[in-house]
């Protein structure tokens, strides 16, 4: 009888500590009885964290700081919305084939909280570094949204590209002081708007917040660092802008320490994720279509390439042949950040082509070509010389003594 009583107490309290280790793993499912409570008390543990390397902080010019006119494609009635909702997941159908690390995919799942993934939707708000064997996800800013105020996250599916914006929206718990604005752009890759043989594209206008508050955010920064960037899953393959929980505009690429969120207002990264185990290096920061100039301006640029991978060092060369006045200062690194200047003669009007190419270190080595289109005028031409002023008053004498003929016959 004794045994039977010590063997019952043994499963009963074995049972006890199974249902008090595994209580926090179903709360991390949205839904369950317990999951708000729980989230809004702070009693979901917080994911173990990747140790940030500690590096120099580089602070890049913000471009477009605070626009809201930098999205691939702007809002319009044609999108659809996903209801309001705290960690929710949305299935959705994609009419074309998506390419992710030689997978091809057809469908996927819409997170609200700033990500998408493949066969498995992630209500996970508390985000970790890639790389991650525990994600299948493209994450434009995987943090803790919060769409039951506010704004909603939208989305439209058209025949060779999904759209989703997450446009204003408030972070965790239902905090709208700050708020995000960010779009992520899936196509099959023969969209021109994010560039032939791309397929991802991440797009931002005024970014605002980065933690929520189950995640240790304070007043919307601290704690779990959002993190953008793109994972498979296998915990080696990844691809990674950066992890950000702060304000400002230092960013010292996709390594090192934490960077400041305004560094992403008004930035564009576009990759190619169909069969590479290393994505060659990112542009960002690069005019959207062509830079017109006028003789005698002054004109800068900063842009830059990083290299997604952890731990690459990126070199780039730039080439413009048609235009010797071009100065531009290369800083190589992770990211390789270049700052181009020019001011045109009249020598220089015309078409011109910047071609600027990154090359990093990977396995097998990533090589990027950027271009920049110039047209060079003139708004201020030179002065019809003196020598010519006779011959322009004779015409305009002969102008007017047609006319004066002219309206003599007609009377």
């Amino acid at each position: 009888m004794k045994r039977k009583f010590i063997l019952s107490a043994t499963i009963m309290l074995s049972m006890i500590w199974g249902i008090v280790l595994y209580s926090p793993a179903l709360a991390q499912e949205p839904g369950s009885p317990e999951y708000q409570q729980m989230k809004e008390t702070g009693a979901i543990p917080l994911p173990n964290q990747l140790p940030a390397s500690l590096g120099p902080i580089t602070t890049l010019p913000e471009d477009m700081s605070g626009s809201r006119s930098n999205y691939f494609f702007e809002l319009d009635g044609t999108y659809s919305s996903f209801a309001g909702n705290d960690d929710g997941s949305l299935f959705l159908s994609l009419p074309f084939t998506f390419c992710f690390y030689g997978t091809n995919y057809t469908s996927l799942y819409l997170n609200n909280n700033g990500n998408v993934s493949f066969g498995t939707p992630y209500g996970t708000y508390s985000p970790v570094g890639f790389p991650s064997s525990s994600y299948v996800m493209i994450a434009p800013f995987w943090g803790d949204v919060d769409t039951r105020a506010g704004n909603l996250t939208r989305y439209k599916v058209e025949s060779n590209r999904l759209i989703i914006t997450w446009d204003e929206v408030c972070y965790f718990s239902v905090q709208c002081g700050l708020v995000n604005s960010f779009q992520l752009v899936l196509t099959d890759g023969t969209d021109p708007s994010i560039g032939i043989g791309n397929n991802v594209g991440f797009a931002y206008n005024d970014m605002q917040w980065t933690t929520g508050g189950a995640s240790g955010g304070i007043g919307g920064f601290g704690g779990s660092p959002a993190t953008v960037g793109i994972n498979k899953g296998d915990g080696t393959t990844y691809a990674l802008v950066g992890r950000f929980d702060h304000p400002g505009s230092d960013y010292d690429g996709p390594g090192g320490v934490v960077d400041g969120v305004d560094f992403l207002d008004g930035k564009r990264f576009t990759f190619s994720t169909c069969n590479f185990s290393n994505i060659p290096p990112v542009p960002f920061g690069f005019p959207n279509g062509p830079v017109v100039l006028n003789v005698g301006d002054n004109w800068t640029l900063p842009v830059s390439f990083i290299g997604p991978e952890v731990g690459q060092f990126v070199t780039t060369v730039v080439s413009a042949p048609t235009l010797p006045g071009l100065n531009a200062v290369i800083n190589d690194g992770n990211p390789s950040a270049i700052s181009l200047s020019l001011t045109p003669t009249n020598a220089d009007q015309g078409i011109h082509f910047i071609q600027l190419t990154a090359t990093d270190n990977g396995v097998p080595v990533g090589i990027t070509n950027q271009y920049i289109e110039l047209h060079i005028g003139n708004l201020d031409p030179e002065p019809i010389p003196l020598s010519n002023w006779p011959i322009i008053m004779a015409f305009i004498a002969m102008g007017l003594i047609t006319t004066f003929i002219i309206f003599r016959r007609t009377r």
